[in-house]
């Protein structure tokens, strides 16, 4: 019994270090973040998304932490990414007022190594803050399970004043549970 307890907490184990969200980011139903430490552009972490399903709807991963802005004022967001053959992303803002911004143009396919996106542009009339985030888009050839990282996010408004991304370097994941410190004393058989 004590084996098989020791299998099922290694899976368990398994499993929640692969299905995990960095802090201060919420993931969409058909995707799988997790906390990469090999393929990084920056730091110690990058963000890994396994890419589930092609229906895009079911493919952003946001900031939930929302950023100061002035509407008229310029803004120019930016991360870094790597993508796989069959899968792009695009840039996306999800302004104070629900509207949502999604980037002209796309982030890979693969990219071959870490590209920089960069999206530009003009906050709205009566805007006060922005969420940002990133959508996964399939290509022919998709098959669910394709792998994307991303790193690095950056935020500025107007352009050229930085303002702070809340854990947009990855580098903040929640850990696991401690071991507890309230083992038991004493056994009794019956």
């Amino acid at each position: 019994m004590k084996k098989l307890t020791l299998i099922f907490s290694f899976i368990l184990a398994v499993f929640a270090a692969q299905a995990q969200l960095p802090l201060n980011w919420v993931g969409d139903t058909d995707i799988e973040p997790f906390q990469e430490s090999i393929t990084v552009y920056e730091g110690n972490f990058s963000c890994g998304i396994i890419v589930n399903t092609g229906t895009q709807a079911n493919c952003d991963f946001d900031s939930d932490v929302a950023i100061p802005v002035n509407a008229g004022d310029s803004f120019k967001m930016s991360f870094w990414g790597y993508t796989s053959e069959f899968v792009r992303g695009r840039a996306k803002i999800t302004w104070s007022d629900a509207t949502i911004l999604y980037a002209t143009t796309y982030l890979g396919p693969n990219t071959g190594g870490w590209a920089e996106f960069v999206f530009e542009g003009e906050v709205p009339a009566n805007i006060t803050s922005a969420n940002i985030g990133i959508r996964f888009y399939d290509v022919a050839g998709f098959v669910p399970g394709e792998i994307q990282y991303i790193d690095a996010f950056t935020f500025e408004s107007p352009t050229g004043n930085p303002l702070a991304v809340t854990n947009g370097d990855f580098e903040q994941w929640p850990g696991l549970n401690p071991e507890p410190t309230n083992y038991p004393t004493d056994f009794a058989g019956e």
